[in-house]
């Protein structure tokens, strides 16, 4: 007999061991919402509203809704609550996401009653939103005449389409998308297509929320210690007593099937330097629903056994097939649709070899299955697998969040929210399978893909002109528009434009502010320590350790000092920490190494970081030891490598890995020429996605030596030199002398020493610290450097250099000889991105951290109101490096960063001006609200892994977690005095001011109007 609460049915409560925790799915019965609890003791409670939101056009109704229902309701009628939640909630998520098929609006947070407040806003928004006409323009698309009294075309989101539709590997994934999935409503883009987008009405927007934000239509997933029936009582209140009852909308259609394979050919925008009689050639079969954790389980099986390492046999046979440059970025199952997914390509294709691809895929296939598949490949497959399911991980949010998209993949689809979502169980399901059928694999290989004829052979081609005729299309647009444009309605334009301006730049009212509750600074608690660490010593070598609940994982991180290279061997160092993972040994081909790895790891990688000095002297892990002195530590660049294994696989793991690094070689360059190509793959489309880093990296370079060392890493700098690179390649080989290169900096490497980090379990670290004791004895501690010998005083520049003199950090500063520079970088891109970096003196110790209180009002008020909002933007915000007394802001997908620059000086002398009297900016309770949301920030869990990699990182840059305890404790005593403090430390530097834009070619040429803020303006070549 059903049990009814506050109107929801209990339809059943499962136990979910794995996850320790039961499983709550109930229906609200008058109004039909469906909701399902993750009832565990986890405090960090998280709370999702899921609409079915697939439509029929790539209008990106759903995409502009989302961001649309956020921007006032019916009891919070403020102009953007979701901005002031952002800033005033103790929140550690809080966004909403446009999938394919569904729009989800989540949250979590630590503390109870800031949970209800958050979630009181959001059922609000999405259930009694305003949706007015201005609010549709604003984040959809509008005409606009511009400060030149041209007719434009704005909306942030469509700005925001505009930059995802310039980059060629995520348009290579949307025609493969459509290619498989015609015929249904996954055929269209659900972001919206920048030429579709303005053919979005009004009335159809509002049309799309009446139909489909009802909670009839609406899933609702909890997670979390607070009990279930207090949220029900809370969201019967909030919402569901105010609705009736509505039939259902009908299911999602089926992926239409199709009896034999089809062709599809597309275009993407060319990225510079890219070979245009090459082209990315994929195959994409149609699998079958994605709705059963089994199902799902058997599919992630087939793709790591064919395509988990490079040496996978699939990947491997394509990899040397030389029929294309690189495997394709996006290989393997995409299971976010109603179907699954499986793609299997490469990039860099000829033009004539489409069908060479198709064959070399499907020989491979057969014979696989004809021959057998290694048992060793199958066992490293669900190892990998049972890896991925046993790590705590959170990315860009937590864990709760991977548990809710499992969830909705089944229940979205009518097959009940458990349905996908215990991966666990599935795969302890699976390895019983394997082990009972030996040839279980091979079925997979025949059933998924040579006897499913349901595949598409899929070629896109680079266009250089794309993003022109795009732009073209867009004007024409606009130019239609103008000739119908009357004067009088031209005039009608103009008021509902400022109209929309004043709507923008006007306040919110204290009395609505005050409508939005919000939790108070006196409730937020001083955290504690979090972890107690240890150093020990192997010979020299010094190891920090980290004893937390790993849930059976140990990490560990190797970090290897480099500035005592030159700049020459220093820009190198990217790509070769790219290869030290993918490269063989002297004695072992690297398909053998890259198998073994595979099996006896869950990751394996290294970077390059530059560590700052952050002045603190007294350094608790150096006490008591005369081994390691502050300066062999702190202030220097290194290469991290890391690697992370089950517990059972720790002594094998670590004697292979090391020896691995000590042994590598480079004699083989057709290997070393297709780990060139991956890697200059990544960087290609980087313009497109992460403009904002690389205009970031160029404009630090001039402000700190440690960060001019850093854009020789990640910025232009390190673009220009690898394309270079790759023009010295043969057809198949690489340069003989990079080799040489390669392998001069690998012996340089291994002479400077090491630094070890690892964290794990009691008993975990008991065997990996006796497991490290063999190898650590063939190093040494990090080699000290002092190669600078001051004769005279030091100049200004020199100052700047970090206190581990190396030769890296002496050479890196004739990247800052010329000062006050804005560098314009011409790139493909639809839209830009800008950075403007300014020194930032150090606060006093007594006061660091309130720079993060400071940073919020940027971010959240000036920037976000005039190039977010106003100048349509899809980011604005700024970001302070107190490591490198470096303060910044950046703009992201941007139709004017140009523009934008002129925004963030006006915005520090408007500051500097309320300094001084003419108003008050910060009072009592905007400086609450900013408090509350930076403290957010820095509180935000961290997975075992980031905290002590964070924590290792903290001995690097010379600080302890007692200085961050500090620093957070300074955010909850922020003052005005404070702000006005930042303010000035900004206002002294802003002759000093180093900036880039990466935008296109047209745009750069209007830099001139900045001209009174810069000494010098360069152009780059184009990107």
């Amino acid at each position: 007999m059903s049990t009814l609460l506050h109107g929801f049915e209990i339809i059943w409560r499962h136990s979910l061991a794995e996850l320790s925790a039961v499983g709550v799915y109930a229906r609200h019965k008058k109004t039909g919402l469906e909701l399902y609890h993750i009832l565990n003791e986890d405090p960090e409670n998280l709370f999702a509203f899921c609409f079915m939101t697939a439509e029929e056009a790539s209008t990106g109704v759903a995409h502009i809704l989302e961001h649309s229902v956020l921007c006032g309701s019916q009891h919070y009628p403020l102009k953007d609550p979701f901005l002031i939640l952002a800033k005033q909630s103790v929140k550690t998520f809080l966004n909403a996401l446009t999938f394919p098929d569904k729009t989800v609006y989540p949250a979590s947070s630590l503390v109870e009653t800031d949970y209800f407040d958050v979630m009181s806003v959001y059922a609000d928004a999405v259930f009694f939103p305003l949706i007015e006409e201005w609010t549709f323009k604003q984040e959809g698309h509008r005409f606009e005449f511009n400060e030149h009294n041209q007719l434009t075309l704005q909306g942030v989101v469509l700005n925001e389409m505009r930059g995802v539709y310039a980059d060629f590997h995520t348009l290579v994934y949307k025609h493969a998308t459509h290619a498989t999935t015609r015929g249904s409503v996954y055929a269209h883009d659900s972001g919206g297509h920048p030429t579709v987008i303005p053919r979005l009405t009004y009335e159809s927007f509002k049309a799309f929320h009446k139909k489909h934000y009802h909670p009839s239509n609406c899933k609702l997933f909890l997670y979390g210690n607070i009990p279930t029936e207090k949220q029900m009582a809370f969201i019967e209140d909030k919402c569901l007593s105010k609705f009736s009852a509505r039939k259902a909308l009908p299911p999602i259609p089926p992926i239409p099937a199709y009896q034999s394979p089809r062709t599809y050919t597309g275009y993407a925008p060319a990225s510079e330097g890219m070979d245009l009689t090459r082209c990315a050639v994929l195959l994409s079969w149609l699998l079958p629903e994605s709705d059963k954790a089994e199902q799902l389980m058997d599919v992630f099986l087939l793709e790591h056994v064919l395509l988990g390492h490079d040496a996978a046999p699939l990947a491997q046979a394509l990899l040397e097939s030389e029929l294309g440059e690189d495997l394709y970025a996006y290989n393997g199952s995409h299971i976010d649709l109603k179907r699954m997914l499986f793609f299997v390509g490469m990039t860099g294709v000829q033009h004539t070899q489409v069908d060479a691809l198709k064959a070399c895929v499907f020989e491979t296939l057969e014979s696989l299955v004809a021959h057998g598949i290694p048992p060793q490949e199958v066992e490293t497959a669900l190892n990998a697998l049972e890896f991925s399911n046993t790590e705590v991980r959170r990315s860009d949010g937590p864990f709760s969040l991977v548990l809710m998209q499992r969830s909705l993949r089944g229940w979205l689809h009518g097959a009940g929210p458990e349905s996908s979502l215990r991966y666990i169980p599935a795969l302890q399901a699976l390895r019983e399978k394997v082990h009972h059928h030996p040839h279980y694999v091979e079925n997979l290989i025949l059933t998924h893909l040579l006897r499913n004829p349901q595949y598409t052979v899929l070629s896109v081609h680079p266009d250089p002109d794309f993003s022109k005729k795009l732009d073209e299309q867009l004007e024409k647009y606009v130019q239609d528009f103008s000739r119908t444009l009357t004067q009088p309605a031209a005039a009608r334009l103009r008021a509902d434009q400022e109209s929309l301006r004043v709507r923008q730049t006007t306040p919110d009212p204290e009395e609505l502010l005050a409508l939005l509750p919000h939790i108070k600074r006196e409730q937020l608690p001083v955290p504690t320590p979090e972890l107690s660490e240890t150093m020990q010593f192997f010979g020299s070598v010094p190891v920090l350790v980290h004893e937390l609940a790993t849930n059976d994982i140990t990490y560990l991180h190797l970090a290897i000092p480099a500035d005592m290279l030159s700049v020459k061997e220093a820009q190198l160092l990217p790509l070769y920490a790219y290869a030290l993972t993918g490269m063989g040994t002297e004695t072992h081909h690297w398909s053998v190494v890259s198998a073994e790895i595979a099996r006896l790891t869950g990751g394996f990688a290294a970077r390059c970081i530059v560590a700052g000095d952050q002045g603190s002297e007294i350094l608790p892990l150096l006490r008591g030891q005369n081994t390691l002195q502050r300066s062999d530590i702190v202030g220097r660049a290194w290469l991290v490598v890391s690697v992370k294994m089950l517990s059972r696989f720790i002594v094998q793991a670590i004697s292979y890995v090391c020896a691995h690094v000590r042994s590598l070689s480079f004699t083989d360059t057709r290997r070393l020429k297709d780990i060139l190509a991956q890697y200059k793959n990544d960087l290609d489309s980087a313009a497109m996605h992460s403009g904002h880093s690389i205009a970031l990296a160029k404009a630090n370079a001039r402000v700190n030596a440690a960060k001019a060392v850093e854009e020789l890493w990640t910025g232009v700098t390190q673009i220009r030199l690898v394309r270079a690179l790759w023009t010295e390649c043969t057809e198949t080989v690489a340069s003989p002398s990079l080799a040489a290169k390669l392998k001069a900096l690998h012996e340089k490497l291994l002479t400077a020493g090491v630094i070890g980090c690892v964290c794990g379990t009691e008993t975990s670290l008991h065997t990996a610290l006796d497991a490290l004791a063999k190898p650590l004895a063939c190093f040494r501690a990090p080699l000290s450097t002092y190669f600078i010998h001051h004769t005279s005083a030091p100049t200004a520049h020199e100052q700047q250099i970090p206190s581990a003199h190396g030769v890296l950090f002496q050479e890196a500063l004739q990247h800052m000889r010329t000062r006050n520079m804005l560098t314009l970088l011409p790139a493909p891109v639809q839209v830009g991105f800008a950075a403007l970096s300014l020194a930032h003196p150090r606060l006093p110790l007594e006061r660091r951290g309130v720079e993060q209180v400071f940073a919020r009002y940027l971010s959240t008020e000036p920037f976000w109101e005039k190039i977010r909002t106003i100048g349509g933007a899809y980011g604005a915000f700024t970001l302070p490096d107190p490591v490198h007394g470096i303060f910044s802001s950046l703009t992201y997908r941007d139709p004017n960063p140009l523009h934008s620059l002129d925004v963030i000086f006006k915005t520090i002398e408007h500051l500097h001006a309320d300094h001084k009297g003419t108003s008050s900016l910060f009072n009592q309770k905007t400086m609450e609200r900013l408090i509350i949301g930076a403290y957010s920030t820095a509180v935000t869990p961290e997975t075992p892994e980031h905290k002590s990699f964070a924590s290792f990182l903290r001995f690097l840059n010379g600080t302890t977690e007692t200085e961050r305890i500090a620093a957070i404790e300074h955010i909850l005593d922020a003052r005005v005095t404070d702000m006005h403090l930042c303010t000035q430390l900004l206002w002294a530097q802003r002759t000093c001011a180093e900036a880039a834009v990466v935008s296109t070619a047209t745009s750069v040429r209007e830099a001139a109007t900045l001209e009174p803020y810069f000494s010098k303006l360069e152009a780059e070549p184009p990107l």
